[in-house]
């Protein structure tokens, strides 16, 4: 059985990961992070890139692995994600035009009640453009409580969606790293 790769800051600054990257592997893992499911999730909860990692530092074998299972996952989570921008988007839509309704025809009255005493400008129009205020700020705060319940669910669908990415990925990278040769070599 082949010894499992550790992966060191030194291994990474040679395969051209960022100062940070090193900088973080160098503080938390000083002699090299052991490919186990739970420093995959340290490491990506720490900050550290596990995409840019599975492209440049595995072999093209183990990359191939990992592809063929975080592709799949990526695509589920692209299409909850779009489901629920979707759902977003229709009913923030259908609040905006509840609130257009409503704006709309305010408007309309509060032009009308304008233009027909404009003489009486002072005495007819400050109450007419209150009334509009008071309808328009009612409709607005009724789109924003729509359009904001719609964004929350959104984002749960969005998180869970991303949570379970996250899952599949980290499951893919540590199957590819236990592949025998699964690191690129250096030069």
């Amino acid at each position: 059985m082949s010894k499992k790769p550790i992966i060191t800051a030194e291994y990474l600054k040679r395969m051209g990961a960022c100062a940070s990257a090193v900088s973080i592997v160098a503080k938390a893992w000083p002699d090299g992070i052991a490919p186990t499911k739970a420093n995959i999730r340290r490491a990506d909860r720490a900050g550290l890139d596990l995409e840019w990692f599975a492209a440049h530092c595995l072999s093209p074998a183990a990359w191939a692995e990992y592809e063929k299972v975080e592709q799949p996952a990526w695509a589920e989570y692209e299409k909850v994600r779009q489901a629920a921008w979707a759902e977003y988007e229709k009913v923030r839509q259908a609040a905006w035009a509840e609130h257009e309704k409503v704006e709309q025809p305010a408007w309309a009255e509060y032009e009308k009640v304008r233009q027909a005493a404009w003489a009486e400008h002072e005495k007819v129009e400050q109450p007419a453009w209150a009334e509009y205020v008071k309808v328009r700020q009612a409709a607005w705060a009724e789109y924003e409580k729509v359009r904001q319940a719609a964004w929350a669910e959104y984002v749960k669908v969005r998180q869970a969606a991303w949570a379970e990415y996250e899952k599949v990925r980290q499951a893919a990278l540590y199957n590819a790293l236990q592949l025998p040769g699964a690191l690129k070599e250096t030069t």
